[in-house]
């Protein structure tokens, strides 16, 4: 007999998990639009990161050639486990998109090339659960509409 058995078993604390709603997504637009006077591609990078799911380096090497705006759509030729995808724009990101000028080359970058979300700001770098927040929405919005797990990639 295990010397465990019949033993208590320590409290677990369940993860504090904290998601971005659409209407928190929204806000969270409208404080980047105020802050992001210079860069001007804050908004753009939040709604697409929220409607897509891509990982922030596929949304760093994310080019214009990728992004087809007349369709709605943006394809990653190489994601992290190597699968090309093609991803539906919602219409919040087709208009941010939209918004931005110059679209050649990186679409998340400037003359200097890619900034990342804390220097644009000032500050080293921003916690990696705000972004992985905002891409794990992603996916509960979809088992939220009842889409098949299995067709969620």
């Amino acid at each position: 007999m295990p010397p465990t058995r019949g033993a208590d078993l320590p409290e677990q604390n369940e993860p504090d998990h904290r998601y971005f709603d659409s209407a928190q997504v929204t806000n969270l637009v409208k404080i980047a639009r105020m802050l992001d006077k210079s860069w001007g591609r804050m908004p753009a990078l939040i709604e697409l990161a929220f409607c897509s799911g891509l990982r922030s380096g596929s949304l760093k090497a994310l080019n214009w050639s990728d992004v087809d705006l007349t369709a709605g759509m943006v394809t990653v030729e190489r994601t992290k486990n190597g699968d090309p995808i093609i991803v539906p724009l919602s219409s919040n990101a087709k208009c941010e998109l939209e918004k931005l000028p110059g679209k050649t080359g990186l679409v998340f970058a400037n003359k200097r090339g890619w900034l990342t979300t804390g220097e644009k700001f000032g500050i080293r770098s921003l916690p990696k659960l705000v972004f992985l927040g905002i891409t794990f929405i992603y996916y509960g919005t979809l088992a939220e509409l009842n889409v098949d797990a299995n067709k969620i990639s």
